[in-house]
Formats: structure tokens, C-alpha cells, sequence
């Protein structure tokens, strides 16, 4: 035991004398002259280098960036703050109020907004529009079509466009500015319920029906939803005729002021009071719409007096189709008009019957120009006219009351082309002709018009149309009058929607 600890003694202590040895061995060979260890010899250079700088001193820093993050090392921390328990729990309480009267504050908040929502909600579903037509208008006529006859010829030194009075205390006067139309349009819907409501805010005063403040459409609509594409509306009210597609084309978008000849002689203010059933399928590539009605039309001249004359009602059903850019509707009407003898007290029936077919073709031919469209729509009908404008286009009663009536086959047919020139303008040209009974020759009246228009924005366009009016239409046994009218109109609309 001895003998190893002496061995582990002299076993350090040559350790410690190697490593004095090897640490001191540079002193000794420097002193001696010898050559520094290493590869490289001794710059001689080295010598007139300057001294080494010193280690720094410590002293305060030079900044004072980030020395506000921390406090002085040197300095102690701050002393907590201690409250005692009646502090700590008046604080407690402080803190406790001000958190009620926060919620009290929210909950108000909540209140007052859902009593505007409850209050104003039903505006979410409200959509009001409308649009003012104002209008230029000026005719010329020949000697047969001249407003100014008496008993068929020209008073002695009157010509055919002079202004002259008439018995009711008007003059004829053609050349004029008139508001044609200023509707007012609300509509209410849902996803299960509409309303729709349109008024013409006319001077009243006029001397027929549908002149001063009148109801254009009121109708209630309930919608069912059967599948994702498939919806019926069921509507009842005073509602446009969808017998013809240019009946229900809005005037608010169409781009001519009047609507042709047939549309106006049968459908006169294109509505009547009734309820009709209309379904779409697939996203309203096909419509379906079928309806009963009273049978006479807004514009009639006693619709306000009395809306149907008789116990009877007329059906209509159409259908559409959206084929590509094409879209084709058929159309066709059952029901029973009457002519009424105010004077030995009597009314006659008569059926009604008619069918239409048309189509509208869009398309973008030129995209620096904008979209071109075509419609067309071809009309026939037995006894469909209303008598407004040719009294003689309704059946008149028989000499022997018990016999049928002579039918009046009716036949109606517009071409339209029309062409956006860029967003700014717009061009067209229409041909319609119409004949109240076509088994009459040389009994039709026939208008071509050109159409021509700027819009300056999305709501306001003036347009400008000029046309030519050829009337030969008269009652059976009758001699064509071959009336010629010439006619200008400017018209501006303003609208919002």
C-alpha cells in the first residue's frame, strides 16, 4: 500500500516537472539566439509597429439606447406594492361595477338594434323604382288622314295640318311636348312572397280612363319552390297579358316610345285584372304560364266603370323557350267578348280566339360595337280587337238578334332590328302591320320606323324615332282611305332602379 502511494507521488510530480519543462522552453531558446518556432521568418517590419492599445476601462455607455428597458444594474428592484385586504377588495368591487356597466351598455346596444331591425327589416326585401319619359312630338298628314275633317272632307279654307277647334274644347293641334310616361314602381319580395305595385303619376284631367294618377300593376305573388330548378309563381291582380312578348317588355328598357299596331288595338294598356300560374324549369330556360281573366282590357273605355261585362272569363296560356341566343314563345287565347246596345238595352256574345308566335334573337356579331337583336312575332286572331281606336273592328250585332255574329279575323306581324352602337348610342329600324279583318282587301295599316338614340349614362338616353304611317283600314263594304302620316318624336328618359 505504502509502495503504491510513493508510486502515484513520483508519477505527479513528473507531470507537473514535464509540463514546467515544456511551458518554459520558448523563454530559454528566445534567450539563447535561437530562431522563433514556426515556418515563418520574423518581419522585420514588425519593428515599426505600434504598440498594442490597452484593454478599455470601465465607463458609462456612449448610448442610452435600450437602457430603458431594464433598470440599473447597480439599483435594486422597486418594492412591491402591498394593500391591505379592505384596499384589495375595494378595488375587487371598482372593477366589478365598471364590468356591469359595460354589459348594461352592450345589452342596450343589443336592444336598440334589434328594435331597428325588427323596424326597418322589411326594407331589406323593398326595391323601388322608376323612370320619366318626357316627349317631343310632331305629325303631318295628307287631305284622308287629317284630324281636321268634317264628315269626311276639308272644311273650305282649312288645309290638312292647320290647327283648328274641336266640339269637346280642344284644338288639332300635333305639335307638342307631353310627359308620355312617369311611372312609379315598389316591389317587395321574398323568397316566398311578392308585391309589386306600378303608377303613372300623370296630370290628371284627361278625357278617358287611363289619363291622370293610375294604378299600372298590382299584384300579390306567392312563389313555391318544388326543386332547385323548378318554381311556380302563382299571381293575382292587375298584371300585364303575356300574350305577345312585346306586351310584357317593360317600356322602361324597350327602346321605342309605343308598341305596334296589333299589340295596341288588342291589348290596349296590355293589362287586365285576373290571376295567372307561370312555372320555370331549369334556371327559366322553359316558362309555362297559364291564366283566367276578365277579358277587358285596361284602356277600355268603361274598365273602371265596370272590369268585366259579362259572366264569362277568357283563358290565355304561353310557353317559352331559351334556345342558345334564341328564345321562342307561343302563345294562345280563348275567351268571349260583347258588344253592348246602349239604346234597346242589349248585349251580344261572341267568342274570342287567338295565337302568336315569336322569337328574339341576341347576339354580339361585333364586340366594338355591342350586342345586335332581332324579334319578330306573327298574330292571328278572330274577334281579339277592342274597338279604341276603329270602332268597327268589333262585331257588330245581327239584324236578327238570335243569329251569330260575322267574325273578324285579325292578323298582326312587327319586325324589329335594332344595334348597340358602343355603350353610348343606339339604332333601329321596325316594320308592323295589322289588319282588323283580313278577309277584306287592301285593309291594313302599315309603319316603318326609324329609330336612332344616344344613351349618356345607364339612366339616361334620348332617342329619336321618325316614321312613316300608311292607314287603309276600313269596315267591310268600304273603300281603302289610303291615309299617309308622318311622324318625329324626341323623347328623353331619366330613370332609377
Amino acid at each position: 500500500m505504502q509502495r503504491h502511494t510513493r508510486r502515484v507521488r513520483l508519477a505527479l510530480a513528473a507531470v507537473v516537472a514535464a509540463s514546467f519543462g515544456i511551458a518554459s522552453a520558448p523563454a530559454r531558446a528566445q534567450a539563447q539566439g535561437a530562431p522563433p518556432s514556426g515556418n515563418w521568418p520574423t518581419n522585420p517590419a514588425s519593428a515599426a509597429d505600434p504598440p498594442l492599445l490597452p484593454a478599455p476601462t470601465p465607463s458609462p455607455p456612449t448610448s442610452t439606447s435600450g437602457t430603458d428597458v431594464a433598470p440599473p444594474s447597480n439599483q435594486p428592484p422597486p418594492a412591491p406594492i402591498i394593500m391591505s385586504d379592505k384596499d384589495a377588495n375595494k378595488a375587487a368591487e371598482e372593477a366589478r361595477a365598471k364590468m356591469r356597466e359595460l354589459e348594461a351598455r352592450v345589452a342596450l346596444d343589443e336592444a336598440r338594434i334589434k328594435t331597428m331591425e325588427d323596424d326597418l327589416g322589411p326594407l331589406r326585401h323593398l326595391k323601388v323604382q322608376g323612370y320619366v319619359q318626357f316627349q317631343y312630338r310632331i305629325q303631318s298628314f295628307n287631305a284622308a288622314a287629317s284630324p281636321n275633317l268634317v264628315n269626311g272632307s276639308l272644311p273650305p279654307g282649312i288645309s290638312s295640318n292647320d290647327v283648328i277647334a274641336k266640339p269637346d274644347g280642344t284644338t288639332t293641334n300635333t305639335n307638342l311636348f307631353r310627359l308620355r310616361r312617369t311611372r312609379l314602381r315598389t316591389i317587395y319580395e321574398t323568397d316566398v312572397v311578392r308585391v309589386f305595385l306600378q303608377v303613372d303619376l300623370l296630370p290628371a284631367g284627361g278625357p278617358t280612363a287611363t289619363q291622370g294618377t293610375i294604378a299600372r300593376n298590382a299584384e300579390a305573388t306567392g312563389i313555391a319552390h318544388w326543386t332547385k330548378d323548378v318554381k311556380t309563381e302563382l299571381t293575382g291582380g292587375l298584371f300585364q297579358i303575356p300574350f305577345r312578348a312585346e306586351v310584357v317588355e317593360t317600356s322602361m328598357y324597350r327602346p321605342w316610345i309605343e308598341r305596334t299596331q296589333a299589340s295596341q288595338q288588342l291589348f290596349p294598356s296590355e293589362r287586365d285584372l285576373g290571376v295567372h300560374a307561370k312555372t320555370f324549369v331549369m334556371k327559366d330556360r322553359f316558362t309555362f304560364d297559364i291564366g283566367i281573366l276578365n277579358g277587358q282590357r285596361l284602356g277600355e273605355r268603361l274598365f273602371v266603370l265596370q272590369p268585366d261585362l259579362n259572366g264569362s272569363k277568357d283563358f290565355f296560356a304561353t310557353a317559352t323557350s331559351q334556345i342558345g341566343p334564341v328564345n321562342v314563345n307561343l302563345a294562345g287565347y280563348l275567351g268571349r267578348g260583347q258588344t253592348v246596345d246602349a239604346t234597346l238595352l242589349r248585349i251580344k256574345n261572341w267568342k274570342r280566339l287567338g295565337a302568336n308566335i315569336g322569337a328574339t334573337a341576341a347576339h354580339t356579331f361585333f364586340p366594338s360595337l355591342g350586342e345586335t337583336k332581332l324579334v319578330a312575332e306573327l298574330m292571328f286572331g278572330t274577334n281579339m280587337d277592342t274597338g279604341v281606336t276603329y270602332r268597327f273592328a268589333v262585331p257588330a250585332i245581327p239584324q236578327s238578334f238570335t243569329d251569330g255574329v260575322k267574325d273578324l279575323n285579325e292578323r298582326g306581324l312587327y319586325i324589329r332590328a335594332e344595334q348597340e352602337l358602343t355603350k353610348w348610342g343606339i339604332a333601329g329600324f321596325r316594320y308592323d302591320t295589322y289588319t282588323t279583318d283580313s278577309s277584306v282587301k287592301n285593309n291594313g295599316i302599315d309603319t316603318y320606323t326609324l329609330m336612332a338614340g344616344l344613351r349618356f349614362s345607364k339612366y339616361l338616353r334620348l332617342i329619336n324615332e321618325a316614321s312613316y304611317t300608311i292607314d287603309n283600314i276600313h269596315p267591310t263594304g268600304g273603300a281603302a282611305p289610303s291615309k299617309d302620316i308622318y311622324g318625329y318624336t324626341a323623347w328623353m328618359q331619366g330613370s332609377f332602379y
